[in-house]
């Protein structure tokens, strides 16, 4: 060989081990900005300081909820408190809205990692679709850049909301890659990152969300179990019942949230519930592996609570098992029904 070929497999090998030795940055973005090198952090660690990691190409493991109005990135490590809870909540609540980059438009979003187009991403949306069907939330390692928004102010006031997503509720990841995702669950446990939205039976005009415990509340309680006090946690039943019984002792408060009315019984044609079903007593109405739903009716029949308790995915970390995840209430409302001819409503 001569001394220029040598030369030139000398450089040529020298330009592949260099090559070898680069990080595995993804493809400049369709904007033309220059590739960035990925940075590993969690959906919690990106809530406790959005401002930090704006415009960052990030590596990240979550739950994705697809569905309604709803795509949002979720963590056990931070789960969202209820609805009625989120003024008291100690731990900053994820607010990350999740888009794959080619859904962008509606953002309006520059400076992004391109998608990358492969069988992860097909089998990732089809397997979205489907557990979004039943509202369950699907685990994946996804890359992608990351948009903190800037806090909107309301009436001078600073918001939590950060301009993307529906009605401004979130910062903004856009997903580029899809590393892995999980395609097996337990049967036994909700995947919901919240089960707020009780709805009314039939016949049924108002709703007014009560007061269910926090997670630490519900964290404790699961420890307990785990050592073997409580058990009445592992049943659904007794679980609902003990919180009935909470309930109306004021323990979680009384009515936590204004009043909605649905419909106007004056003006409504409402058929009221069934009159052969009994009052003053815990009835199961709905019933699923991971969520029992639960009507109680007070004397005057116009009046009905209405629990669910379910099996939060979040406890599996604090538990020995998914086997072993309690039973909690997730959601509580008081309802206001129409009644039959000739009874009388509660003051």
């Amino acid at each position: 060989m001569s001394a220029l070929g040598e030369v030139g497999s000398i450089v040529a090998l020298l330009v592949i081990a260099s090559t070898l030795g680069k990080s595995q940055d993804l493809p400049p973005n369709n904007k033309g900005v220059p590739a960035q090198t990925e940075v590993d952090a969690s959906v919690c660690k990106i809530a406790g300081d959005p401002d930090g990691f704006d415009g960052k190409l990030v590596r990240i493991d979550a739950y994705i909820s697809r569905g309604f109005e709803d795509s949002t990135l979720h963590d056990p490590s931070c789960p969202e408190e209820a609805l009625v809870n989120f003024r008291n909540a100690t731990v900053t609540s994820p607010r990350i809205w999740a888009r794959f980059a080619d859904e962008t438009g509606y953002e309006k979003v520059k400076g992004f990692a391109p998608l990358v187009k492969n069988e992860q991403l097909r089998q990732l949306r089809k397997i979205l679709l489907e557990r979004g069907h039943t509202g369950q939330m699907t685990r994946a390692t996804l890359t992608g850049t990351f948009f903190a928004g800037k806090k909107i102010k309301i009436n001078g006031k600073e918001t939590p909301l950060r301009g993307y997503g529906h009605m401004g509720c979130c910062s903004l990841f856009v997903i580029s890659s899809v590393e892995r995702f999980e395609t097996n669950y337990s049967n036994n446990l909700d995947y919901k990152w919240g089960d707020w939205n009780i709805g009314m039976p039939d016949g049924c005009y108002s709703e007014q969300m009560l007061g269910v415990p926090e997670n630490e509340t519900i964290k404790k309680w699961q420890q307990d179990s785990n050592e073997g006090r409580d058990a009445w946690h592992t049943d659904p039943r007794l679980t609902a019942e003990e919180y009935l019984r909470r309930l109306k002792a004021g323990e979680f408060g009384n009515r936590a949230t204004g009043r909605t009315e649905l419909l106007v019984p004056d003006k409504s044609e409402l058929k009221p519930p069934d009159p052969s079903r009994p009052t003053e007593t815990l009835t199961e109405t709905g019933s699923t592996t991971y969520l029992k739903r639960y009507e109680y009716i007070e004397s005057d029949r116009a009046t009905q609570i209405i629990i669910v308790v379910t099996r939060p995915y979040w406890l599996e970390a604090v538990a020995a098992s998914a086997d072993s995840v309690i039973w909690a209430p997730a959601g509580s409302s008081l309802v206001s029904c129409a009644t039959p001819k000739g009874s009388k409503k509660k003051r």
